[in-house]
């Protein structure tokens, strides 16, 4: 969501300075906060120096950056606006969309190794999601953590989160896990179809399609990929399908 109008903040209060305060020590030079719902995105350029390098011209979004000038005056930094890129207000959807797009954008060109090299120009080729461990909530619930590990090219290695890795790569290559095989045996890439592309196969004869479940063949698959209809790339390459 690009604005949330029920998403406003009261930035002096106590809570949320504790919390900013906390944030932004922690945000890396160079890092961008883009709060959801609030329409802004803030790049930090030095220790105690934020500035404002896009905003939506909305009036919930100009209320929140002035409590936003407030609380940063509160906390001791110093907060410009100079050289904003201002979008805007969407009139429709597809307006909304194409803002949200182009916000993500901003933040995934933030994204860098130590050694400042930009992370969206790291190779994946071979990077698949990890299981790393079954972790529980507050409420008892468990869920599974999963990540990315990129290798950028100074050797510095990088773990992802399956959101920011989606965000960075795109539904698509999201939706592609190296399924382990009996020792000895490769992987088995398998590729989550679109809707469009199972009608396609379907009418072509051209298919061995797997539904994929929480798990295959005894290994793992990813939450987000459960239910998802899927083909062994193998089967594509071998088969001339693009």
């Amino acid at each position: 969501m690009l604005i949330n109008e029920d998403a406003v903040i009261n930035w002096l209060d106590r809570s949320t300075r504790e919390w900013a305060e906390e944030h932004f020590q922690g945000m890396p030079l160079g890092g961008v906060w883009c709060p959801e719902g609030q329409g802004f995105i803030v790049l930090k350029n030095d220790v105690k120096d934020l500035t404002l390098i896009r905003a939506v011209k909305h009036p919930l979004t100009i209320e929140s950056l002035n409590g936003i000038n407030n609380l940063l005056f509160e906390l001791g930094y110093s907060y410009s606006e100079d050289g904003v890129l201002w979008d805007d207000a969407p009139n429709n959807d597809e307006e909304i969309e194409a803002i949200v797009t182009s916000h993500k954008q901003t933040v995934v060109d933030s994204w860098k190794c130590e050694c400042g090299n930009p992370l969206k120009k790291i190779d994946i080729k071979e990077v698949y999601p990890i299981f790393i461990e079954k972790q529980q909530d507050a409420d008892g619930s468990y869920y599974e953590d999963w990540n990315y590990q990129l290798d950028c090219p100074c050797g510095k290695g990088i773990d992802m989160g399956p959101h920011d890795f989606q965000i960075m790569h795109g539904i698509k290559r999201f939706h592609m896990y190296s399924q382990p095989q009996k020792s000895g045996m490769p992987n088995k890439i398998l590729r989550g179809l679109t809707r469009q592309e199972i009608c396609d196969f379907d009418k072509e004869g051209k298919h061995t399609f797997i539904v994929l479940g929480k798990s295959q063949d005894d290994k793992k698959i990813p939450p987000w990929m459960w239910g998802v209809v899927a083909i062994d790339s193998a089967y594509e390459d071998d088969n001339g399908i693009q």
